[in-house]
């Protein structure tokens, strides 16, 4: 089996040609016979059956692959199509699960972008109706890149669960809509609630572990429905207020804020006065 070289890396990561990569170590035994099953598998054609077009290739753990995905574990299998990984998770000495998991990944991502424009079309995550459950990563650019956990688990559990990302700083109304703070952010909808990951330990299992059973022990929150075009000003009004409170400004912002409370106050009691009076003339 061929050495992975960054052209072919990146000819993968550009969406010029799939790729399935085995990440092995020195002095593996367990990797030595997944190579065997994979160089098997690929003389009889089963692999180009399920995506045509693949290479099959092999990388040191200390190579780029898994620098991307952040880890050393030896052997795995990693898909590469569309521009997007999937891990593989299961049986590595099982030639059917393995065809079973290449048949469920394809040749394309099954990871949606959502936009403000398609988000509650897509996902009806306010009324938990028909599109089933979703896991979605909220990230901007300089975000860590996580993305290769929403595919694997896209493919891993294609069955019941939907996978989306969103780029914040390109759907604001999104950010605003979910109060996103963090970089990034994963929310789990299901049946018309949202889980939200808490913690910072960002793997494969963990998040696997968190939408199949943790989300039980993550407060449950309704989803918040889509804001109108007021709901959009006051709230930008109130985040433009904050953020003046918290700069030079701040002196300024308040004595503003207190002379405008200290008129209305004056005018409300003025027109009790003045409406006292009035219903003291009409009794005379």
């Amino acid at each position: 089996m061929e050495e992975l070289d960054m052209h072919k890396l990146q000819d993968a990561l550009n969406i010029r040609a799939p790729l399935l990569v085995l990440l092995y170590s020195d002095s593996c035994q367990a990797c030595q016979e997944a190579e065997d099953l994979l160089n098997t598998m690929t003389s009889q054609g089963e692999i180009s059956q399920l995506i045509p077009d693949i290479q099959v290739m092999k990388e040191k753990t200390n190579g780029a692959v898994a620098s991307l995905l952040k880890s050393q574990v030896s052997p795995t299998f990693v898909l590469i199509r569309d521009g997007e990984i999937a891990v593989y998770t299961d049986k590595l000495d099982d030639s059917e699960q393995i065809f079973s998991w290449l048949g469920k990944a394809g040749s394309t991502s099954l990871t949606r972008f959502l936009t403000d424009d398609t988000f509650e079309h897509l996902t009806q995550a306010s009324t938990g109706s028909t599109t089933g459950h979703w896991l979605v990563l909220f990230y901007r650019q300089s975000c860590p890149d996580y993305f290769h956990i929403l595919e694997s688990i896209g493919v891993n559990e294609k069955s019941w669960i939907n996978v989306a990302k969103v780029d914040v700083d390109a759907n604001p109304k999104l950010a605003l809509r979910f109060k996103i703070t963090t970089c990034p952010e994963l929310i789990y909808f299901r049946d018309g609630k949202m889980y939200r990951y808490e913690t910072q330990k960002y793997d494969l299992p963990s998040v696997t572990s968190f939408v199949k059973s943790w989300y039980r022990n993550v407060k449950a929150s309704p989803v918040p429905v889509e804001s109108t075009a007021f709901d959009a000003l006051t709230e930008n009004i109130a985040l433009y207020i904050k953020s003046q409170l918290q700069g030079e400004n701040r002196t300024l912002i308040l004595a503003v804020a207190g002379g405008l409370t200290f008129t209305f106050v004056i005018v409300i009691i003025f027109c009790c006065i003045t409406g006292g009076s009035d219903s003291k003339m009409k009794k005379d």
